[in-house]
């Protein structure tokens, strides 16, 4: 013998939470002072630093990431912190095509 169950209709607006904005403490977003570290990205942020660390010639740093993650936003930030640590800022860094060895693109550094 089959048990029937009967549910309860929910009305659609009961089907979304929506947040009071009242509770909140602040008019707008603006009036919040952004954060100063980087959430969620621990391991990344530690293998940044150490490939940075690497001083030699055929290391680099290559950061990976969906659009709109925060990519640049957090490596300029920790590149800011290095050069503040060290006292010195990182030149800019351009790889070109190396024709005579595809595999070898040349590094220009502008200082």
């Amino acid at each position: 013998m089959e048990t029937k169950h009967t549910g309860r209709e929910v009305p659609h607006e009961q089907l979304r939470w929506r947040l009071d904005q009242t509770t909140l403490p602040f008019e707008t977003t603006n009036d919040i002072e952004p954060l100063k570290d980087i959430i969620g990205q621990k391991r990344g942020v530690e293998a940044f630093r150490f490939g940075m660390g690497i001083n030699k010639e055929g290391y680099n740093v290559f950061v990976t990431g969906v659009s709109g993650s925060g990519r640049l936003a957090t490596v300029k930030k920790l590149l800011e912190k290095i050069s503040h640590m060290n006292g010195k800022v990182p030149d800019d860094l351009c790889y070109v095509n190396n024709f005579n060895n595809p595999e070898a693109p040349i590094l220009l550094r502008f200082g």
